[in-house]
């Protein structure tokens, strides 16, 4: 199997790969005497990353410099930020930031809309993602979103609590990519008949 993933999605593109550790802090061409900047022509990630670049130049395909990267641990792609050494994969802290002050924001009302609390749960759903068991903090909302009609409502309380408690999970919707995998798998079922 390969260590090396290449992502294309609309305007990103991106070349990833598992290094060794020794290899990590190697920039290509950055000191003569480094093993792997030696072989760079040779390094299959490093013949990659130069053959998009022959195309992108050959076809001047235009690029966003604010969003460009090369051969770094710490990176933000397609919604997602990566921390490479701790391993650390979430929605990027600005982001969640945002989140946070959005529905803060909301919870100071007295009265909140139907249309306003379907948009501010979405706005977790990215965060959420990176730490799926955070998606089971909303129960009630569902609930009541269906019973709730159009116009300005009060806050329920229990819609007002999940939501709270979704803030404090934002700084917790992590992933990390260097924990273990356990092998034993279990289920369980919440049908209530037989």
């Amino acid at each position: 199997s390969s260590n090396i993933w290449e992502i294309c999605y609309l305007d990103d593109y991106s070349v990833t790969a598992k290094l060794p550790k020794t290899r990590v802090k190697c920039i290509p061409g950055h000191d003569p005497s480094c093993q792997f900047c030696r072989l760079e022509g040779e390094l299959d990630d490093c013949k990659i990353v130069s053959k998009v670049e022959r195309v992108y130049s050959r076809f001047a395909v235009a690029t966003n410099p604010d969003k460009k990267f090369r051969f770094t641990q710490d990176f933000d792609i397609l919604g997602t930020s990566v921390k490479s050494l701790p391993g650390i994969v979430a929605t990027p802290l600005e982001k969640r930031r945002q989140v946070f002050r959005i529905a803060a924001s909301f919870l100071v009302s007295k009265c909140v809309a139907k249309s306003e609390i379907q948009a501010l749960v979405g706005n977790f759903i990215n965060p959420f993602m990176h730490c799926r068991p955070c998606m089971s903090v909303f129960s009630s909302v569902y609930v009541e979103l269906g019973r709730m009609k159009e116009g300005m409502r009060p806050w329920k309380s229990v819609v007002f609590d999940e939501i709270m408690m979704a803030i404090l999970m934002l700084p917790v919707a992590v992933t990390s990519i260097r924990a273990p995998i356990s092998s034993r798998i279990s289920a369980s079922d919440a049908t209530v008949s037989k």
